[in-house]
This record gives structure tokens, sequence and C-alpha cells, in this order.
């Protein structure tokens, strides 16, 4: 079963990830995408390197502002990470992001 993630609508997203192998550095910034049930593109998260030194190595952030999050559909959409050149492209396992209105506004 692919893993949910729970999100409110209208509230900043940021998941911090690690990559592979302990140890082994990011060979290029990955690229992740959110698509509804239909397969449309919902948004192109951006991705932040950590530093690829010391306990940082092979980590990231994936993220969207409140702003963008605020267009995001109610319901579950779909996720993954695709690792980018000069690394041999790979896709991560989908996970599903369980967006929930905002409630208080």
């Amino acid at each position: 079963m692919a893993a949910v993630l729970t999100h409110k609508r209208g509230d900043r997203f940021s998941n911090r990830v690690t990559w592979g192998s302990p140890g082994v550095v990011l060979g290029a910034t990955p690229r992740a995408q959110i698509r509804d049930g239909s397969d449309s593109l919902v948004q192109e998260l951006t991705v932040t390197l950590e530093p690829q030194s010391g306990a940082t190595v092979g980590q990231f952030v994936i993220s969207a502002t409140a702003a963008q999050t605020a267009l995001w559909p109610t319901g579950t959409l779909s996720c993954d990470i695709q690792r980018q050149a000069p690394d041999p492209e790979e896709s991560s396992e989908t996970f599903m992001i369980r967006v929930l209105p905002d409630v208080t506004r």
C-alpha cells in the first residue's frame, strides 16, 4: 500500500525526503509532480537540495507555498519523485497526498 500524507488546502506544504543509500550524494536535483485522478498536473513541486555533506547527504525538501496549495483540489492526489541525469533516471514509489479543506479561514 502506498504511503499517504495528509495536507490542509491553503497551508504551506513541506516534506523532507531522503533518497537512496546513506552517504550517497545526489548528482542532480530531483523533480516531483502532483497529479489528480485524471492524471492532470496539479503542481510541479519545488525541490530544494540539502547540503550534500555530513548528515544531510541524499536529503532534499519538496514544497509548495500556501498560495499554491490553495488551488489544489480536495481529495486524494498522486505524487512521485524522479531522479534526473546524471544519475540514472529513476522514480520513487507513488505516494498519495490527501488534501482536506481548510476549516478555519
